[in-house]
């Protein structure tokens, strides 16, 4: 590998770097920022769980847990620890248990502070939340490529064939930047990687020192049968995962915060499962694959409509009767949503909701095809539902955003949000309500606002703004069967990776 020859901050602002006292000293850059400057260093090759020793000197030796020094030398050196510490805030703000649960926040924490966090993971994390640092380091870099040094040095330092779950956790992470980055292919092999590591350690049973621990995996294990899903679908690929009915699902969000590693003894979960807001994804994602599965199968099948009402007045009453078990601290109110975010657990509220309403509208969506009105009056009554998911999404973005810390930044969230709008120009096109027709514009103006501030985060969402587009476009020259579920159509709702066809 080609020694570098610039420090790490010109390296990222990809700018020449100067050093007027020697490859020793700080660079000019540097210098007049009163930056630390990581001057340019040697290259080795880590394991997936070598750590740090010091922040301050991440490019020399690291410490393995025990005392003992470990190879660690890397070729691009981390930023300073009140940064690096800045960093793992940002991702736990913005990104975990939003795209997935991997760690418990406090272990890591504690971790990052005593120079144990491994490396494979540390730079994986900088890659995902680097982009949201108002840091001065980062100032004069795109936030969409300041991941792009970070997550190469991860991916380096992975080393696939170590079985553990460091090896599971970094993986997710580079699949994360991948699909970030709208490399949703590469994306799916990192996952693919997790995924089998994860069954050849039977992470789902495996034996737990603590009730921290324990917990970690059955939270891995969830995020991984998510991935897989929407992974698998955004691909057209088949799942790698299968429901285990005897594992648990995640325990109360707040007790697992509240946790410390080393209590052999559980917290006291009185509780029931319905009052943690991971386990309610788990529950809904349940039903996310029967639609997907049902409107896959429209598709590929003949299909006539009474049989399609049946079946979606089947899936619908699952998605009722969630909704309908939910305790009323959890319903989406103007209260509850203030609540959770005072706690520090808004943005996973949100979440939750985010899901719930955009698989409503996955579900109903094909019924906004003209074709479709009459002689059933079901037909009727669920493009009028999925009108209202439609607007409940809308509406709970806009909700969330109004809230300090419980702003959506997550990249999902635009995908989302691109199909949502597409039901506003549906309202646009065929509504005769002055007032609908006035709201669906305010709403499809403020969301295009809403993705252009995602999309100077994540490049992926270039695809997702190219997609309605063309969906638009489409709706342009042929409004009467743009709303068709065909093929083209499945592609536009679920491989949320892929670019569409003209």
């Amino acid at each position: 590998m080609r020694q570098p020859s610039a420090c790490l901050t010109c390296r990222i602002r990809r700018r020449r770097c100067r050093f007027s006292n020697g490859p020793n000293s700080s660079c000019e850059y540097c210098a007049s920022k009163r930056l630390k400057c990581t001057g340019f260093q040697p290259t080795s090759a880590p394991s997936t769980g070598a750590s740090i020793r010091s922040l301050d000197e991440a490019s020399g030796g690291a410490h393995s847990g025990n005392g003992e020094i470990v190879q660690s030398k890397s070729a691009v050196g981390l930023p300073p620890l009140e940064v690096c510490s800045e960093l793992v805030s940002l991702y736990f703000d913005y990104i975990h248990d939003q795209f997935h649960s991997l760690f418990h926040r406090p272990s890591l924490e504690t971790d990052l502070a005593n120079g144990k966090v491994p490396l494979v993971i540390l730079y994986a994390i900088i890659g995902l939340a680097a982009r949201f640092s108002t840091h001065v380091l980062f100032s004069e870099i795109d936030p969409r490529i300041r991941s792009k040094v970070y997550a190469e040095e991860s991916d380096r330092l992975l080393k696939v064939g170590e079985i553990s779950l460091i090896t599971i956790q970094a993986s997710v992470l580079l699949g994360t930047i991948s699909n970030a980055e709208g490399q949703a292919d590469s994306g799916s092999i990192y996952y693919a990687i997790a995924v089998r590591i994860a069954a050849i350690m039977d992470l789902a049973n495996r034996p737990a020192t603590c009730w921290v621990e324990k917990e970690v995996n059955i939270r891995v294990w969830w995020t991984l049968y998510m991935t897989d899903t929407w992974s698998s679908y955004g691909l057209r690929l088949p799942k790698q995962m299968h429901r285990i009915n005897s594992l648990p699902l995640p325990a109360d969000d707040e007790a697992f915060l509240q946790a410390r590693c080393g209590n052999e003894i559980a917290p006291n979960l009185d509780t029931e499962l319905e009052s943690s807001l991971l386990s309610q994804m788990v529950k809904l994602h349940f039903i996310l694959i029967e639609v997907n599965d049902f409107n896959s199968y429209t598709v590929t099948s003949q299909i006539t409509e009474a049989e399609t009402v049946t079946m979606v007045t089947k899936l619908s009453q699952k998605l009722d009767d969630w909704h309908t078990s939910l305790p009323p601290c959890m319903r989406d109110t103007p209260e509850n949503l203030s609540r959770y975010a005072a706690q520090g657990f808004g943005r996973m509220f949100v979440a939750v909701y985010l899901g719930y309403y955009n698989y409503g509208q996955l579900l109903f969506y094909q019924f906004l095809n003209s074709d479709h009105y009459s002689p059933y009056v079901q037909s009727q009554l669920y493009a009028a539902k999925c009108e209202s998911y439609a607007t409940r999404l809308c509406e709970i973005v806009y909700a969330a955003n109004a809230i300090p810390e419980c702003e959506v930044h997550y990249m999902m969230a635009g995908h989302v949000l691109a199909i949502a709008s597409t039901v506003q120009i549906h309202t646009l096109l065929f509504a005769d309500n002055e007032e609908k027709i006035k709201a669906a514009k305010y709403r499809l103006e403020r969301n295009f606002e809403i993705l252009m501030r995602l999309k100077r985060f994540w490049p992926t969402l270039d695809i997702s703004f190219a997609r309605f587009q063309e969906f638009h476009r489409v709706c342009r020259e042929s409004m009467e069967t743009s709303f068709r579920m065909d093929r083209w159509m499945l592609t536009f709702l679920l491989e949320f990776g892929k670019p569409l066809n003209k």
